[in-house]
């Protein structure tokens, strides 16, 4: 078996790191980028280092973070952390506020896949369309071929 780490960046998601033996890996990903975003912030709103653990250990439990490629996760974190993108942090870091980041980060996820696979169905449904009415021989002009042939013949 192919020994992965967390900086391959492939289609690997959380899940299969975690059944390939690689759930630490994933927890101090998480925790990393969690104690790097909370260093930024004021002592005031600071957290125990074992507080940050236990953020990243029940962070990387969540089943929907199972879907989700590494690079989807690291993804995750640059939104949440770097751009701020699901809302600055105006009291106390939790693990309520994380998991409330995460889940706009999902819903924006799964708004992101179904306009692709709708996308995906109309383009496919086009084509399909064109190809009918070229085997029905309107697109190349086939059927007026036929009718010229069957008048020149009937001449």
């Amino acid at each position: 078996m192919v020994e992965r780490t967390l900086n391959t960046i492939d289609n690997t998601t959380v899940g299969m790191a975690i059944r390939e033996g690689q759930k630490d890996l994933v927890q101090l990903h998480c925790t990393e980028a969690i104690a790097t975003y909370l260093s930024l912030l004021p002592a005031s709103r600071s957290l125990q280092p074992n507080a940050i653990l236990t953020i990243g250990e029940y962070f990387t439990d969540i089943p929907e973070l199972k879907h989700l490629t590494l690079e989807e996760l690291k993804t995750f974190f640059q939104f949440a952390f770097k751009q701020q993108r699901y809302g600055k942090l105006y009291g106390g870091f939790g693990y309520d506020t994380l998991l409330d980041w995460f889940n706009q980060f999902w819903e924006e996820r799964l708004t992101a896949i179904i306009d692709y696979r709708e996308n995906q169905h109309n383009n496919r449904t086009a084509y399909e369309k064109s190809n009918r009415h070229r085997s029905e021989g309107d697109a190349f002009g086939i059927g007026e071929i036929l009718k010229y042939n069957e008048n020149k013949a009937n001449d």
